[in-house]
């Protein structure tokens, strides 16, 4: 029966085996499309192949190690054909016979090693030279029997010393030989050592660079008669990645052109050949769905021992200091409690996808769109950025000049509004004029229908000029006396247009830190009859106006109060 049993397995194994196999290389299969996403890429290549009747393997190798193995997708452009099995496999190649060069680096090698270690045996029989001389010295002086038994007259005898002197004067010339020589012989060591490490690390770098896999990918097919046959191939490359930038050419007060571009990075190791190029402004690192939410319950305060405290502190601290040696990833999570599981990644792919989850956020974009570029792209694998063309729009626009009490410049700002039915993401901006290069901006996300700011540049032709015409502090009041400090400040804006311009004018008002110090502004009034004077959430004085060519003044005066006895500091703060 257990016979029976294991033949009956052995026949089902074999009719499992494809009868026949068809090997390619990436670049036998043409890619064909490729849609680009802010950090990944899903590449779409064609397999044209001839099959025989029945089951073929399909072998494909030549993919780069960005292949997210994961995402491989195979779909039939025939009914007749079927996929039975798609495999993603690492193949060992066969080492190949040294080149020349390292065969004469390896041949160097081999002959630096036989001369290191004559050296070493040089260097031995010096030592034991040195030894032998410091022993026989000690033999020499050495005097035989007990003290009492020594003649002293027998050693201060004339023959006596001349043989001392003598024997001195050779241990003195046979010492400083030895030593001489042990210094050259260990000076040469040196030397060879150094050598033979520059020769082995140039051998290991090759060994390095040299490629020991591939990655390949089988597709078992079964096809009902021997045919030509297509197939699409899918997969996901991590690395390559777009980012948009504009060009905005202002020629008239009515219109404003921004030209929507996508610059593309391909680190991915496979080059992207005549494919049709789609940019995607999805992001798949950022989780789809929220994360959970539990419950929260509240309860009195637990009050530790002193001692329980004194540990936990000395756990953190520990804990802190460990971090301080990890990657900014990994003293993240230990920061988070994570339990280290973090660390260890299955491939580059896991550790990519765990480092853009914890440097990228959501963003405001209302939903992924889809950018076609309508000719035929070649993005090489060079890790440079490619230019392409997305679109360029006509867009109505209203200018206005900001002015800042610490410039004194006006900065032509141009409000636009999305009309179209896709996003701008975030990116910097060239600004012409009449077809001139004038400056370089920054334009924030915006959504379909959302309005935004974009500045572009420094107007000559509006001059600005701020004044101080009043910081005088004094003391008032009867009974209780407190310190006033009064400022006038004046901004002049001389319009050298033949046309009417709209102004922002800012003024900082100081916000009070604390109770005793209050703050009163003189002018202007903030008041509901003026709705184009406003306070800004910086508390800052914001005043739209209309200037005709000319010249027009913006005063600008507030009254500080504070106690008798103290001194007060303005100073600049982010909001």
């Amino acid at each position: 029966m257990a016979l029976a049993v294991i033949l009956t397995f052995l026949v089902l194994a074999q009719s499992a085996e494809p009868n026949s196999r068809i090997d390619l290389t990436i670049r036998e299969c043409p890619s064909q499309q490729v849609t680009v996403f802010s950090d990944r890429a899903e590449l779409t290549r064609l397999v044209e192949v001839n099959v025989p009747t029945g089951d073929t393997e399909i072998r494909i190798s030549g993919f780069s190690d960005a292949l997210s193995r994961d995402s491989i997708r195979v779909n039939p452009k025939d009914s007749k054909i079927t996929i039975n099995e798609v495999v993603h496999g690492i193949d060992f190649l066969q080492p190949l016979e040294d080149p020349p060069h390292i065969t004469a680096l390896k041949e160097k090698l081999a002959t630096l090693q036989e001369e290191h270690e004559a050296i070493k045996a040089e260097l031995e029989s010096i030592t034991n030279e040195q030894v032998w001389l410091k022993n026989f010295a000690a033999t020499i002086g050495a005097v035989p029997g007990t003290a009492k038994d020594v003649d002293t007259k027998f050693l201060m005898t004339e023959g006596h010393l001349t043989n001392v002197a003598q024997f001195l004067s050779f241990y003195r010339r046979e010492s400083l030989s030895l030593a001489t020589r042990h210094s050259k012989v260990q000076k040469a060591e040196v030397e060879k050592i150094t050598e033979i490490g520059k020769i082995q690390a140039s051998l290991q770098t090759h060994h390095n660079a040299g490629a020991d896999t591939v990655n390949q990918i089988s597709v078992f097919v079964t096809s009902l008669e021997a045919k030509k046959i297509s197939l699409s191939l899918s997969y996901i490359l991590i690395g390559p990645r777009w980012t948009p930038s504009y060009d905005v050419r202002v020629d008239s007060d009515d219109n404003l052109d921004l030209t929507y571009f996508g610059n593309i990075v391909n680190p991915s190791g496979e080059d992207f050949i005549d494919v049709e190029l789609f940019l995607s402004t999805a992001t798949p690192s950022v989780a789809g769905k929220p994360p959970t939410l539990y419950g929260k319950v509240v309860d009195y305060k637990r009050h530790q021992p002193q001692w329980q405290n004194h540990a936990r502190y000395f756990k953190e601290s520990q804990n802190l200091a460990y971090a301080g040696n990890m990657a900014p990833s990994a003293a993240a999570d230990q920061r988070r409690g994570g339990g280290g599981s973090r660390f260890q990644y299955e491939s580059a792919e896991d550790e990519m996808e765990e480092m853009l989850e914890d440097v990228m956020t959501s963003t405001k974009l209302m939903t992924s769109y889809v950018f076609s570029i309508p000719k035929k792209t070649n993005i090489l694998s060079d890790s440079k950025p490619h230019k392409v063309k997305i679109e360029t729009r006509s867009m109505p626009v209203y200018y206005s000049y900001t002015i800042l009490p610490i410039s004194s410049s006006a900065y032509l700002r141009a409000t636009i509004t999305n009309d179209a039915t896709f996003p701008f993401l975030a990116g910097n901006v060239n600004v012409f004029m009449n077809n001139n290069f004038v400056s370089k901006s920054h334009l924030d996300l915006l959504n379909p229908s959302e309005s935004t700011g974009l500045f572009l540049g420094v107007d000559a032709n509006i001059k600005v000029e701020h004044q101080e015409l009043k910081n005088v502090k004094d003391t008032t009041g009867l009974f209780t006396k407190s310190n006033t400090q009064t400022v006038h400040l004046n901004t002049v804006v001389r319009n050298m247009k033949e046309k009417e311009i709209n102004v922002t004018v800012f003024h900082q008002l100081p916000r009070s830190n604390n109770g005793e110090i209050k703050v009163n502004l003189q002018h202007p009034k903030l008041i509901e009859e003026h709705p184009n004077i406003r306070l800004t959430a910086s508390n800052n004085v914001e005043v739209k106006a209309t200037l005709k060519p000319g010249k027009a003044q913006f005063p600008f005066n507030y009254v500080v109060e504070f106690p008798v006895g103290h001194e007060i500091d303005f100073t600049d703060v982010s909001v």
